[in-house]
Protein backbone atom coordinates (compact mmCIF):
# COMPACT_ATOMS: atom_id res chain seq x y z
CA UNK A 1 0.00 0.00 0.00
CA UNK A 2 1.78 3.08 -1.59
CA UNK A 3 0.55 6.54 -0.64
CA UNK A 4 2.31 9.62 -2.16
CA UNK A 5 2.97 13.53 -0.85
CA UNK A 6 3.75 16.31 -2.34
CA UNK A 7 5.53 19.06 -0.60
CA UNK A 8 6.65 22.41 -1.86
CA UNK A 9 10.46 23.63 -1.10
CA UNK A 10 11.77 26.94 -1.21
CA UNK A 11 14.24 27.81 -3.39
CA UNK A 12 17.03 28.12 -1.20
CA UNK A 13 16.73 24.12 -0.28
CA UNK A 14 19.49 21.86 -0.11
CA UNK A 15 20.87 20.05 -3.56
CA UNK A 16 17.75 18.11 -4.69
CA UNK A 17 19.87 15.32 -6.03
CA UNK A 18 21.78 14.79 -2.31
CA UNK A 19 18.18 15.13 -0.79
CA UNK A 20 16.75 12.48 -2.99
CA UNK A 21 19.85 9.79 -2.46
CA UNK A 22 19.27 10.55 1.65
CA UNK A 23 15.86 9.87 1.28
CA UNK A 24 16.05 6.63 -0.33
CA UNK A 25 18.13 5.34 2.26
CA UNK A 26 14.93 5.32 4.62
CA UNK A 27 13.02 2.66 5.04
CA UNK A 28 9.87 3.11 4.30
CA UNK A 29 10.06 5.22 1.41
CA UNK A 30 10.22 4.26 -2.11
CA UNK A 31 10.80 6.66 -4.22
CA UNK A 32 11.72 10.43 -4.10
CA UNK A 33 11.76 12.79 -6.89
CA UNK A 34 12.01 16.88 -7.44
CA UNK A 35 9.32 18.39 -9.58
CA UNK A 36 8.60 21.78 -10.59
CA UNK A 37 10.31 23.21 -6.95
CA UNK A 38 8.32 20.44 -5.21
CA UNK A 39 9.18 17.17 -3.72
CA UNK A 40 6.97 14.14 -4.65
CA UNK A 41 7.57 11.28 -2.25
CA UNK A 42 6.22 8.03 -2.33
CA UNK A 43 5.81 6.11 1.34
CA UNK A 44 4.67 3.15 2.73
CA UNK A 45 1.70 4.17 5.63
CA UNK A 46 2.53 1.01 7.34
CA UNK A 47 6.04 1.70 7.92
CA UNK A 48 6.35 5.67 7.79
CA UNK A 49 3.78 8.11 9.32
CA UNK A 50 3.35 11.32 7.36
CA UNK A 51 5.12 13.04 9.89
CA UNK A 52 8.11 10.78 10.19
CA UNK A 53 8.24 11.64 5.94
CA UNK A 54 8.56 15.65 6.86
CA UNK A 55 11.04 15.16 9.03
CA UNK A 56 13.46 13.20 7.45
CA UNK A 57 12.79 15.90 4.48
CA UNK A 58 13.49 18.45 6.74
CA UNK A 59 16.84 16.66 8.35
CA UNK A 60 18.52 16.67 4.93
CA UNK A 61 17.69 20.40 4.80
CA UNK A 62 14.49 21.24 2.70
CA UNK A 63 12.37 22.78 4.73
CA UNK A 64 9.10 22.58 3.01
CA UNK A 65 7.09 25.88 2.62
CA UNK A 66 3.48 25.28 3.73
CA UNK A 67 -0.02 27.70 3.65
CA UNK A 68 -2.17 27.42 6.46
CA UNK A 69 -4.66 25.02 3.65
CA UNK A 70 -1.81 22.76 2.97
CA UNK A 71 -0.62 22.38 6.80
CA UNK A 72 -3.91 21.90 7.56
CA UNK A 73 -4.04 18.70 4.71
CA UNK A 74 -0.91 17.67 6.09
CA UNK A 75 -2.32 17.56 9.58
CA UNK A 76 -5.23 15.61 8.21
CA UNK A 77 -2.84 13.41 5.98
CA UNK A 78 -0.97 12.37 8.94
CA UNK A 79 -3.60 11.90 11.20
CA UNK A 80 -5.21 9.37 8.82
CA UNK A 81 -1.41 7.44 8.50
CA UNK A 82 -1.69 6.80 12.14
CA UNK A 83 -5.13 5.07 12.22
CA UNK A 84 -3.94 3.20 9.18
CA UNK A 85 -0.42 2.31 11.17
CA UNK A 86 -2.82 1.64 14.28
CA UNK A 87 -5.34 -0.67 12.08
CA UNK A 88 -2.51 -2.88 10.58
CA UNK A 89 -0.94 -2.88 13.58
CA UNK A 90 -3.94 -4.79 15.28
CA UNK A 91 -3.70 -8.38 15.12
CA UNK A 92 -7.20 -9.11 15.50
CA UNK A 93 -7.77 -7.10 12.47
CA UNK A 94 -11.29 -5.19 11.35
CA UNK A 95 -13.85 -8.19 11.93
CA UNK A 96 -13.09 -8.67 15.53
CA UNK A 97 -14.24 -5.20 15.66
CA UNK A 98 -17.50 -5.72 13.93
CA UNK A 99 -18.41 -8.84 15.93
CA UNK A 100 -17.63 -7.35 19.26
CA UNK A 101 -20.17 -4.41 18.47
CA UNK A 102 -22.77 -7.27 17.02
CA UNK A 103 -22.41 -9.11 20.23
CA UNK A 104 -22.62 -6.16 23.05
CA UNK A 105 -25.21 -5.07 21.20
CA UNK A 106 -27.78 -8.02 20.33
CA UNK A 107 -26.54 -10.00 23.71
CA UNK A 108 -29.12 -7.90 25.52
CA UNK A 109 -32.28 -8.17 23.86
CA UNK A 110 -34.83 -10.42 24.52
CA UNK A 111 -34.88 -13.81 22.09
CA UNK A 112 -36.74 -13.01 18.91
CA UNK A 113 -36.69 -9.78 18.95
CA UNK A 114 -35.47 -8.00 16.14
CA UNK A 115 -37.13 -4.27 15.96
CA UNK A 116 -36.13 -1.77 18.09
CA UNK A 117 -39.36 0.69 17.29
CA UNK A 118 -42.60 0.58 19.76
CA UNK A 119 -45.33 -1.60 19.64
CA UNK A 120 -47.47 0.63 17.98
CA UNK A 121 -44.79 2.24 15.80
CA UNK A 122 -44.19 -1.58 13.91
CA UNK A 123 -47.58 -2.08 13.55
CA UNK A 124 -48.50 1.27 11.77
CA UNK A 125 -45.56 0.65 9.34
CA UNK A 126 -47.07 -2.90 8.31
CA UNK A 127 -50.72 -1.37 7.71
CA UNK A 128 -51.04 -0.94 3.90
CA UNK A 129 -52.68 2.43 3.01
CA UNK A 130 -56.78 2.16 1.43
Amino acid sequence: MQQQITVRVGANAADPARVCAMLGTVPGLANARKSAGNYIIDYDPRVLGCAEVIARLRATGAEPVLSVLEHLRLKLRCYRDAILREEHMNELGWDSFVREVYVSRYRHRRHGRRDDRPRNWRHYSRRTPT
